[in-house]
């Protein structure tokens, strides 16, 4: 008998789905982990057969459904990414509900506060602010468009009697270059 991958994934999912179905995983705020769930019950139509979901709950209790995709055979994969660290836990809900593989499996997610050097990832999703006028992250951090692609914006906000705050990036985006000595925007010839 010849022993692929395929067969061998699967025989280790049908042994771990035997001996419990609890999980725990590592990963990190703001950072995607995967799922990977392997069914040892063929389908013959898997695409439009088979819904999986994963529940994940933050440590407050509130919930949030993932669904899965099938990647091919019988692999369906979840991806997830936590706003903030803490113990999460996760149970899957799939249409087949005699398919223990899929179905009512339970885990824990432990997520670690971010360490990385992203900012758009150390201070948070964005979100609308308040005043319903610019983008944020979860921090509070406004977010401004980059010089390269507010050059336009900036040339026409400060002939028209701009703000202090758009004067300061106007400023900032003459010193990097990316406005003529006059105050106007370079063109592209």
């Amino acid at each position: 008998m010849k022993i692929t991958r395929r067969s061998l994934l699967l025989g280790a999912a049908a042994a771990a789905g035997a001996q419990s179905t609890a999980q725990s995983r590592y990963a990190m705020a703001r950072e995607i982990t995967e799922w990977i769930f392997i069914s040892a019950k063929p389908y013959k139509d898997t695409f439009n057969e088979i819904e999986l979901d994963v529940i994940v709950r933050d440590p407050h209790g509130n919930q949030q459904t993932v669904p899965a995709f099938w990647a091919g055979d019988q692999e369906w994969r979840a991806r997830f990414a936590a706003d903030a660290a803490g113990r999460y836990s996760f149970e899957t809900v799939c249409s087949d509900k005699s398919n223990p593989d899929l179905h009512g499996r339970r885990g824990l997610l432990e997520v670690a506060p971010y360490e990385g050097k992203n900012p758009l990832l150390s201070r948070g999703p964005l979100r609308v602010a308040s005043d319903r006028r610019h983008f944020e992250h979860a921090d509070g951090t406004p977010l401004w468009p980059a010089c390269a692609s507010s050059s336009w914006w900036i040339g026409a906000s400060c002939r028209s009697g701009a703000s202090a705050r758009q004067a300061n990036i106007k400023a900032e985006c003459r010193r990097s270059g990316e406005h003529s000595p006059r105050g106007r925007p370079r063109r592209n010839r």
